[in-house]
């Protein structure tokens, strides 16, 4: 089997056709196979999955666990099963727009082996009344890039990325623990070999009431708990890796403090902000910055006590 494609999906029941007739009208001279984790919706996702399997037999396999796993546990048991000497990845509310993507994508694996993974660009598609049609990727984004790009900034879009299989042994014991599955797997995979990106759009990101994303941007908890889980992933990797990369890690760390810091800031909670930045400043190890932060923070508490 030359491709897997990875699925997971729950309740995108309003999503789920339009994302597999996205990967049915691939125009592809190999073999492959729709791997969907389906984590027990409360929607119709299900039925519409297992109507799609029934129509394509030989193409869907599902998975369908009978508890809820959660979104970590589905991404790993899914990806475990992929056959593919390549995966790809589609979550189940976006899709792809070129029928062309997934050749290009296995042709430059094909004709590069020093590569282990291929990307391009995407779009996004909004629902919450932001703008459509932004793409994910800079003008700049550079062609070819290493593992030592992707610890400073996730910039392959979920949607467009296709990886080696089997690159690596078993999942680190923390994986689950993690917020999300594709960052870490590429940080995984990137340790063997150079990552391609192959400049077109070939895909769309929806942002929608409900994504995980999504939420996060509009959500000032769920934004936190994402910058939580950026560092969670930073201090893992940094000890699964010897501490190789720990020149990079140690910058990123206190600059993801510093975000979180303001937003909380930005929110009124004051004393959360507090905590936030005194964890930046300790791993930057700028106590002068701190005291100046303290004073802003202290100014903004008495005056917030005194309204």
């Amino acid at each position: 089997m030359k491709l897997s494609i990875l699925m997971i999906t729950y309740n995108h029941e309003a999503y789920l056709s339009q994302a597999l007739e996205s990967i049915l009208m691939q125009e592809v001279d190999f073999q492959y196979e729709i791997v969907v984790g389906e984590d027990c919706s409360t929607d119709g996702t299900r039925s519409i999955l297992l109507k799609y399997q029934r129509r394509y037999p030989d193409r869907i396999r599902a998975i369908l666990p009978e508890n809820n796993l959660g979104m970590m546990r589905n991404f790993m048991e899914t990806y475990q099963t992929c056959c593919g000497d390549y995966v790809a990845i589609l979550e189940g509310d976006d899709y792809w727009s070129s029928p062309h993507k997934l050749q290009k994508q296995i042709d430059f694996l094909d004709a590069n082996p020093d590569f282990m993974i291929c990307f391009h660009n995407a779009e996004t598609l909004s629902e919450l009344g932001g703008k459509s049609g932004v793409s994910l990727c800079p003008p700049h984004q550079k062609a070819i890039s290493g593992i030592e790009d992707l610890f400073f900034n996730n910039f392959i879009p979920t949607v467009t990325a296709v990886f080696r299989n089997k690159l690596f042994g078993d999942f680190p014991e923390w994986f689950e623990q993690l917020s999300y599955g594709d960052w870490p797997l590429h940080l995984l995979n990137a340790r063997f070999g150079k990552i391609g990106y192959l400049n077109e759009i070939a895909a769309v990101y929806r942002i929608h009431q409900g994504g995980a994303a999504s939420e996060a941007m509009i959500d000032t908890s769920r934004y936190l708990r994402n910058i939580e889980g950026i560092i969670n992933v930073y201090e893992r990797f940094n000890s699964y890796y010897n501490f190789r990369y720990e020149s990079i890690i140690a910058r990123r760390i206190p600059e993801y403090y510093a975000l979180a810091g303001k937003k909380a800031e930005e929110s009124g909670q004051l004393l959360l902000a507090a905590k936030y930045y005194l964890k930046c400043f300790r791993f930057s190890g700028l106590p002068a910055m701190w005291d100046r932060v303290v004073r802003r923070l202290r100014r903004n508490i008495s005056r917030t006590n005194t309204e």
